[in-house]
This record gives structure tokens, sequence and C-alpha cells, in this order.
């Protein structure tokens, strides 16, 4: 954690050099970040319910070398060793909170193309009105990616690894994806993603090999913009015929009293994601039935309040609904 310290105060430093004499370089250095205070209560059908309040707080500093090269890195709140989440429940008997970098990374970028190394943001694009069912967005992948970013088609693809060992074959990942968008009166995005885990057999049965398509249909009902989304999921390697994830929502955008509001459904089979990767929102990642609904609100410039809840039954075995309600004012800095 010190050096999560030292780096903060580093990276404050020379946000105020910036605004006086300082160096070429760090003239080049962009900051921003976020905070977030959460209240969340679970209903649990089989458990006792549970109530909790949370907070995030993210600094992301990124340096311009020149016209091509980039340097970015971000500190985040929450447990260095929980990568699915950057959130500090606040209950550790008034200690401190921990630090950590979770990314630190260097792009190459040529015209559409961009090239990273090192611990970054996962390249691939996520279609879904709530996209983390696959893959949750608080992972940072550790590899090298490369990624294509044209007017109307885009291409990503990366390897990652999740665990380098000296006397055996390394946990690795590779993971692909193609997409592409249409403009009109219904604007049209789609991808389709592969995701192949090799040397995973000591944690499971086989080799998890996942893929993923994706739609996103634009539609607009006077000054309200809104789209419809789904995403289809399937573990080509599953063990058993429980393989497939189905996810259909929608989303309507307005100016005024509510921001947004959305509202989608997830069926989510017991083999057809990865738990490593998959969300940790509802009470469960895989084998569960459910719905996700919310509303954002603005309340002031930089300032929202978004309240939201999830639902989850179990698709085999025993056990009723758990239901989970959220309440979150988020702040950019």
């Amino acid at each position: 954690m010190k050096y999560a310290i030292w780096y903060l105060v580093l990276v404050f430093f020379m946000n105020g050099a910036v605004a006086g004499d300082s160096p070429k370089w760090l003239e080049n250095l962009n900051l921003s970040g976020d905070f977030r205070a959460r209240a969340e209560t679970t209903d649990y059908d089989a458990r006792k319910d549970r109530q909790r309040y949370r907070i995030r707080f993210r600094i992301k500093a990124t340096w311009t070398l020149n016209e091509s090269w980039l340097v970015g890195t971000r500190v985040v709140t929450g447990n260095p060793d929980d990568h699915l989440s950057t959130h500090q429940t606040l209950d550790d008997g008034f200690g401190d909170f921990e630090i950590s970098l979770d990314r630190a990374f260097i792009q190459y970028s040529t015209g559409p193309v961009k090239a990273m190394f090192g611990k970054f943001a996962h390249p691939f694009k996520a279609l879904g009105v709530y996209p983390e069912i696959l893959w949750d967005a608080d992972i940072q992948p550790e590899g090298m990616a490369l990624s294509y970013k044209g007017d109307y088609f885009y291409a990503a693809a990366g390897y990652y690894v999740l665990d380098e060992r000296s006397d055996d074959s390394d946990l690795s990942e590779f993971a692909g994806q193609v997409g592409g968008q249409s403009s009109g009166k219904l604007p049209t995005t789609w991808a389709l993603a592969y995701y192949s885990l090799d040397d995973v057999e000591e944690i499971l049965e086989d080799k998890i090999n996942l893929f993923e398509a994706q739609v996103s249909l634009g539609f607009n009902l006077g000054r309200t913009k809104g789209r419809a989304a789904l995403q289809y999921i399937h573990n080509t390697n599953a063990v058993t015929d429980e393989d497939t994830g189905v996810v259909l929502g929608v989303e309507v955008k307005t100016k005024g009293f509510l921001d947004r509001a959305y509202l989608q459904y997830q069926k989510i089979e017991d083999e057809a994601v990865y738990d490593y990767l998959a969300q940790d929102d509802n009470t469960a990642n895989k084998n569960f039935e459910g719905i996700i609904a919310g509303v954002t609100h603005p309340l002031w410039k930089t300032i929202s309040a978004h309240l939201w809840v999830l639902t989850a039954e179990p698709i085999i075995g025993e056990g009723g609904t758990d239901v989970r309600y959220r309440l979150d004012i988020n702040a950019r800095l």
C-alpha cells in the first residue's frame, strides 16, 4: 500500500506543477477520477438479510509522451486480492482503507491501431444495458492487447497471463473480438467475441471456450433516445448442457429528471460463464435467472444518483429469489 500512497502524492504534486513553470513532459499529464458512495440491502431467501455501506475512489493518470506513445496508471480503493471489486466496505473498526495500483501500461497508437502492454482495461466492446455478465468491468487484465477502430468496423485481441509458473505451464487466456456499426434512423452495433483459457484443467474439469454474440439497436421516441440490446453466451467446451446465457435489455435516456432508465432480463446457466471473470453484483454469477433495473437522476454538474435493483433465482437447485437494492451517489472529479 505504501507505493500507492507515494503515487498519489507524486501525482498531485505533478498536477500542481502543471499550473506553473514545469518541465515540458509534465504539461502532457492528464488526471481524472471518480468517487462513489453506496448503500446496499440484500433480501436473501434462505439466510439472514444483509445491509452494508461502501465507497469507491479512483484516480487515473496518463502521460502523453508524443503523438504515438502514452503511459497510463490508476489507483483504486478496495481489497487488492479481490480483482472483481474496487469497493471498500465500511466495516473495519475505523481502520485505514487499502489502496492499490490496478493499471500500469504503455500504449502505442498509429492511426486507427492501438497496442497495449502491462495491466490495462479490457479493450472489448460491451453492448449490454448492464454489460458485465461475462466480464466484470473491475477486471484489469495483465498481458498485451491489439485493437483497430475504423468508421464502421473494429477488432481487438488480447493475450492475458493469469499465473506465470516456473515449474509448469502458465495459466493464460486468449480473447478476440470483431464488430461493426451502422448509422441511420435505427443505428445498429454488433460484436462477436471468443475467449479461450488454457491450462485450467487443475481448476475446472476442462478448458473454457466462451463464444459471445452481442447486438444493440438504437431508436428515438421524440426527445427520448433509447436502445435494445441482446447478448448470447455459449461455452463450447462445457461438460453438461447447462452451457448458455441469454441477456436482453432496454434503456432510454432523457434530459431532465431521469437521465437514464433501464431494464434487463438475464438467464445464465451453470457452465455459461467462468466464475473468475463474471460479474459479482448479483448474489450469483451463474446458475441464475433474474432482472436488473435502475434509474439515474442528475443532482449537479458532475454528481448523479443511481437507484437500482437486482434479482437472482437458481435455475437448478433449491432456493427462492434473492433481491438486492442499491443507491449510489456518483461524483466525477
